[in-house]
C-alpha cells in the first residue's frame, strides 16, 4: 500500500492514514487503509471491484433476469412516496431517460456502462435496483461462512440505495451534473458503500457472538457514520451546493427529497 503526506481516515477504522490501496490508486481512486489487516478485513469484498478496469467506473453488477423481471411487475406502484407526492416506477423511469419505459425496459440489461441506448444507464440501473429490492431482506444469517462470505446481491442493493438517495438530493436541488456515472465521487460513493456491505454480516456475527465482540461491530457503526458525514459535506466534491443538497442526507433509511 503506497503512501504520500495526505492522510486520510481508514475506510475500515476511521485512523488517519497516508497508506492506500495501490491497485485503484492505479485506476485513479484512493481508497486508504491503515493496515493490510483492515484491507484484508474487506478484500473478499473489495477484490471484486479493485484496479484498473473495476475501480473508475466502480464495476456495477448488471441488472439480473429477475431484477428486470420485477420491475416490469413494479411498473404501476408507487416507489417512492414524501409527504402528498407519490409517483410510479413507470413515471419515473421516464422522467429520468426522457423515453418510453418499455424502451427503458429493452435496454436496461446488459452492460451497467453501455449508454449507447441510454445516456444515464448507470443511474437508471442503479435505481430500479434500489426500487425493486427495498424490501428484501439482507442476508446476515451467514453460519459459519460469516468470515469469509460476501453476498454480491445484498452489496449491490446497499450501492443502489446509497446512490439513488444521494441522486435524488441532487436532483431535488437541481445540483445533479449531466451523466453523473462520469464523475469521480460517483464511484467513490459506491466503494465506501460497498465496504459497508462487507462490514455490516461482520458486525452482525460479532454482535451475535459468545461473547459478543463489541469491537468489530463498532467498526461497521463508525464506518457507517463517517460515510454519511462525507456525503453530507459532499463527497469531496468541494462543491457547496453539493453540501447543502445532501445535508439531510441518511442512506439506507430510504429518507428522499419530495420527487421534483
Amino acid at each position: 500500500m503506497p503512501s504520500d503526506s495526505n492522510a486520510q481516515p481508514c475506510e475500515v477504522c476511521g485512523v488517519d492514514t497516508t497508506s492506500r490501496c495501490s491497485s485503484c490508486q492505479l485506476a485513479g481512486l484512493d481508497l486508504f487503509f491503515c493496515s493490510r489487516e483492515h484491507q484484508k478485513l474487506v478484500w473478499p469484498a473489495h477484490k471484486l471491484v479493485c484496479g484498473p478496469g473495476k475501480a473508475l467506473p466502480f464495476a456495477v453488477q448488471p441488472l439480473t433476469d429477475s431484477e428486470l423481471a420485477a420491475a416490469v411487475l413494479r411498473l404501476d406502484e408507487v416507489s417512492i412516496v414524501q409527504k402528498a407526492n407519490a409517483a410510479s416506477l413507470r413515471r419515473r423511469l421516464e422522467k429520468m431517460s426522457q423515453r418510453p419505459v418499455e424502451y427503458v425496459l429493452e435496454h436496461l440489461g446488459g452492460d451497467i456502462y453501455d449508454t449507447s441506448k441510454l445516456a444515464d444507464k448507470p443511474v437508471i440501473a442503479l435505481f430500479v435496483r434500489c426500487a425493486v429490492s427495498a424490501s428484501r431482506p439482507i442476508h446476515l444469517d451467514l453460519g459459519d461462512r460469516g468470515s469469509s462470505f460476501f453476498n454480491v446481491s445484498d452489496a449491490s442493493h446497499c450501492c443502489a440505495e446509497a446512490a439513488s438517495c444521494a441522486i435524488d438530493w441532487l436532483a431535488a436541488f437541481r445540483v445533479l451534473p449531466r451523466r453523473p456515472q462520469d464523475q469521480a465521487w460517483f464511484s467513490l460513493l459506491l466503494h465506501k458503500a460497498w465496504t459497508l456491505s462487507r462490514l455490516l454480516p461482520l458486525a452482525w456475527h460479532a454482535y451475535t457472538a459468545d461473547p459478543p465482540d463489541m469491537s468489530v461491530v463498532g467498526l461497521y457503526t463508525g464506518a457507517r457514520k463517517r460515510f454519511v458525514e462525507w456525503v453530507r459535506r459532499g463527497m469531496g466534491t468541494r462543491d457547496p451546493r453539493f453540501a447543502e443538497a445532501l445535508r439531510a442526507y441518511d442512506s439506507f433509511l430510504l429518507q428522499r427529497p419530495p420527487s421534483s
